[in-house]
């Protein structure tokens, strides 16, 4: 999967706004402190001016998440 809506770096290179890339693995954590280990960056897009990632494997392939709510991996 690329980039959504054209949105963001080309596919593989670094947001300088956030240091996240395509293909980085990350932990998600909810708003409510649910955490979500082993996930990968698959694409990103911009809504309301806010840089937000989506990373899979999800259940919501739908859903962007807010660069508060990932880590990165090591």
């Amino acid at each position: 999967m690329s980039n959504l809506n054209n949105s963001g770096p080309p596919k593989g290179c670094v947001s300088s706004d956030t240091g996240f890339q395509v293909g980085d693995k990350v932990t998600f954590t909810n708003d409510n402190g649910a955490v979500f280990p082993g996930k990968t960056i698959v694409g990103s897009e911009i809504v309301n001016g806010e840089k937000r990632f989506f990373y899979a494997p999800t259940a919501s392939p739908w859903f962007s998440a807010r660069v508060r709510n990932l880590k990165r991996e090591k």
